[in-house]
């Protein structure tokens, strides 16, 4: 056995109490940070503010009908709805594809049907939207598409309806048939004629990129209703 000098022994034994001390020092650190972060509370994990909703809060919805507008195999909420005495249409599309579309309808109308129908031939539907007023005898024929995450309105190009954002029909229902056979179809209208006894039956058809007015269709004045005496 080696028998180590005086000094040496204590130079031997301060490095080992050194050592140790070091040791105990991270150890009560490492305790220290561990009890630590048991008190500290949770990190809250940042959301993403909410979107934009297609039917604004407290408005009262009227309609409503899911349809694939696009093509795309997902489908979108459509909503009529009321708020005060406007009617307004909106699309909800499916998730991560658009955002919400809304559009006014006649002002002061009333609400007589929503329906999704191909009316262009182009294998996605459109939206039908009819009412009726303000004005008394009339209805009205709003016509919307959507299309790459966007909502559009097809609006009357030319005749008696240019410049109204719908079509406007003057005692009768506006008619949507196809009438000459070439898939799409055409939305058929009566307007004044300027006689108390008769109006003038006009047509629009698809022109590619809307509807336009056409004279190619020549139907026979149709006769006012009289209303029935009670």
């Amino acid at each position: 056995m080696t028998v180590l000098p005086h000094k040496e022994v204590l130079r031997a034994m301060n490095t080992s109490w050194l050592r140790r001390s070091v040791w105990l020092w991270v150890l009560a650190l490492i305790a220290a940070g561990c009890r630590g972060a048991a008190l500290m509370p949770p990190t809250a994990v940042p959301t993403a503010p909410p979107g934009p909703q297609a039917v604004p809060a407290g408005a009262t919805t009227i309609k409503q009908l899911r349809a694939d507008l696009d093509g795309d195999g997902s489908v979108e909420e459509v909503t009529v709805y009321q708020e005060g005495q406007q009617l307004s249409l909106a699309i909800e599309p499916s998730a991560g594809k658009g955002l919400p579309w809304r559009t006014a309808l006649p002002a002061g109308a009333s609400f007589i049907s929503l329906d999704a129908q191909d009316i262009d031939a182009d294998r996605r539907p459109e939206v039908l939207v009819e009412t009726s007023g303000p004005e008394a005898n009339t209805y009205n024929l709003s016509v919307a598409r959507w299309s790459a995450g966007k909502g559009q309105l097809l609006v009357p190009e030319g005749g008696p309806s240019a410049g109204n954002a719908c079509f406007r029909s003057l005692y009768y229902r506006p008619l949507i048939d196809d009438l000459n056979g070439d898939i799409s179809k055409e939305i058929v209208l009566e307007v004044d004629k300027g006689d108390p006894h008769f109006l003038n039956t006009v047509v629009y058809e698809w022109g590619g990129k809307g509807y336009v007015f056409t004279d190619l269709y020549l139907m026979p004045p149709r006769v006012i209703p009289t209303p029935t005496p009670s």
